[in-house]
């Protein structure tokens, strides 16, 4: 995880040890100024995030016993749903994974729908729903974009200009050997 953007102020630490980070104040020894010199921070809500990363990811299951390869994590207090990537068949790379989802991604879309608002039981329902060859798409962000367009009270959806669409993780409709053969 990338923390260069979230660094705190120079006059606290953070444990990050713990299962909440908690902030500890540490005195500031340099002579107070704070009225003669304006304020070094600009607030986040005016300073545009750069490298934004939504992703519209299409996962390919191998057959009806192949999995997606994710793992999804609701998280009522803060109301949104992550996906960890768990390893493929003969742990290599999942299905999710090389169609490019990360780990700790936010959940925006399953196949178009927003589910933001769902509960945990329905947002698994509709995965579990997508039988094979039938693909699972999902759009995705990183979570300092996620906290970026929360913070700006803006929508993530597909429609934006930046959204990524990555490449399958297999193709559409692969074709058999015997249909290879009869070329």
């Amino acid at each position: 995880m990338n923390d260069d953007n979230q660094l705190p102020p120079s006059n606290t630490s953070t444990l990050r040890d713990m299962p909440k980070a908690r902030t500890l104040n540490v005195p500031d020894l340099a002579p107070s100024t704070r009225s003669q010199v304006p304020p070094l921070i600009t607030p986040s809500s005016s300073i545009p995030l750069r490298n934004e990363d939504i992703r519209l990811c299409t996962i390919y299951r191998a057959d009806p016993t192949d999995t997606f390869g994710i793992e999804l994590n609701h998280h009522r207090r803060e109301q949104f749903h992550s996906l960890s990537i768990i390893p493929g068949r003969d742990n290599e790379r999942s299905n999710a994974e090389l169609a490019g989802v990360k780990t700790e991604d936010r959940l925006i879309e399953i196949n178009g729908q927003n589910i933001q608002n769902l509960i945990h039981e329905q947002v698994t329902s509709r995965i579990r729903a997508i039988k094979h060859p039938d693909p699972l798409e999902v759009l995705v962000a990183d979570v300092p974009t996620f906290e970026y367009y929360k913070q700006q009270q803006k929508l993530i959806h597909r429609g934006l200009p930046n959204v990524k669409i990555m490449p399958a993780n297999r193709p559409m409709h692969p074709a058999s050997p015997a249909a290879s053969s009869n070329r």
